[in-house]
């Protein structure tokens, strides 16, 4: 069975955000710094903490050509935010035809420790930006798409009436418990137990609700 993806909206307009969109390499190049600036100070600052100048001096690009492609800071959320999405959603699009191949056990390990490898690069930026970032649709959507993917993959599982709220809940109640662990200085559990138990629990909820659907007339 092959897999289709469907390309969602990545990025939301951010031209309407900065005062001069890139269009030069060098250009494009100054932006990116600033927005990889961004997360740094945030990480050091936090959301309020950070400020513009701030972004600048690690950025190595001057306040006043800071301005020049954003009107504030933040601008520069807007548009870290956005990286952030991308990135995610970027993640989700290469593994998943890996993902939908795989145990449902293994599926939930495997996404989850993904998602613990991107919380974790650069150094944790994107997991201490994690608690400011903006609520995406495009995520939830990319979410729902790969469960989609993965019932399709394995049609036993079409049986399962509320398979794709038992995806919904199982997915982002493993993302917060991600996030959560890997922010706490003394976690009660490794990592790996952690992950161990949001499989062990994922697969016995959707098994026993897969065995209460299989009792039942299957309509055609």
């Amino acid at each position: 069975m092959s897999i289709t993806i469907i390309r969602l909206p990545v990025r939301i307009q951010v031209g309407i955000f900065m005062a001069r969109k890139p269009t030069q390499k060098r250009a494009k190049v100054t932006v990116d710094a600033i927005i990889e600036a961004g997360f740094i100070a945030v990480a050091e600052s936090g959301i309020h903490g950070a400020t513009t100048r701030q972004i600048a001096e690690i950025s190595g690009v001057g306040v006043g050509s800071l301005y020049e492609y954003f009107k504030n800071k933040e601008a520069i959320y807007v548009a870290m935010n956005e990286r952030f999405v991308d990135d995610i959603l970027e993640m989700l699009r290469k593994f998943t035809p890996e993902l939908v191949r795989v145990s449902l056990a293994d599926l939930v390990k495997k996404l989850l420790y993904l998602f613990r490898d991107l919380l974790q690069m650069h150094n944790g930026v994107y997991l201490k930006y994690f608690r400011y970032s903006r609520y995406s649709p495009q995520i939830e959507s990319a979410l729902m798409e790969l469960a989609m993917h993965y019932v399709m993959y394995n049609p036993k599982y079409l049986r399962v009436q509320n398979m794709m709220t038992i995806n919904y809940i199982c997915i982002n109640g493993g993302i917060y418990s991600v996030t959560r662990h890997l922010s706490s200085p003394n976690p009660n559990m490794s990592f790996d137990e952690l992950i161990d138990g949001l499989s062990r629990m994922t697969t016995s909820y959707v098994n026993a609700e897969l065995e209460l659907a299989l009792q039942l007339p299957y309509a055609e």
